[in-house]
């Protein structure tokens, strides 16, 4: 009996690291790939979608919709009978939920390196909300929160350089070819 369970146990660990593998290495191939530019945080939406099947939302910390995908509602409110969630897993946020009429909606709060709030916002409803739904998210959140570092050091770049050719310019200093 206790090698059945221990191997029951062990196929659902084995499938879970497999899954988290899988999700991974599909997030970051769209995370460092040189299509679709300016389009990453829509693309990493649909996927996020795809695998998980419900609708996604990012909301900014002003509760503006930043972006959607599919079916996603635009506009969000955290409920003042918000409850904590636990996923079932080990994971580095905090997952909250809340009844929107009809729908559950699990709230994700995004810390981003450039110093702002998001919320991701999974409404569900073709599919219930589980673990490896989770596994999911937290791959989903890495690559938005890279994507969103990597946009804010080009912007950076070109502002330092937008910089330096005015000054060249405004000081009749040769510019570098």
């Amino acid at each position: 009996i206790l090698s059945t369970v221990m191997e029951r146990l062990f196929n659902e660990e084995v499938t879970q690291l497999k899954y988290y593998k899988t999700t991974h290495d599909n997030f970051m191939a769209l995370a460092f790939s040189d299509e679709n530019e300016g389009h990453r945080i829509e693309d990493i939406l649909a996927m996020l979608e795809k695998l998980i099947g419900n609708p996604v939302a990012l909301f900014q910390q002003n509760m503006h919709c930043y972006a959607c995908s599919g079916e996603a509602p635009c506009e969000f409110r955290i409920s003042p009978r918000v409850k904590k969630y636990n996923p079932g897993i080990l994971t580095n946020y905090e997952y909250l939920v809340q009844q929107d009429g009809e729908q559950t909606q699990y709230i994700v709060q995004l810390d981003l390196n450039v110093g702002t709030k998001m919320y991701l916002v999974i409404t569900e409803q073709t599919t219930e909300f589980n673990p490896m739904n989770c596994i999911a998210v937290e791959n989903a959140i890495v690559s938005l929160q890279y994507e969103f570092a990597r946009a804010f050091a080009v912007s950076e770049l070109e502002k330092k350089f937008q910089h330096d050719i005015l000054y060249s310019i405004l000081h009749g200093k040769n510019m570098p070819m």
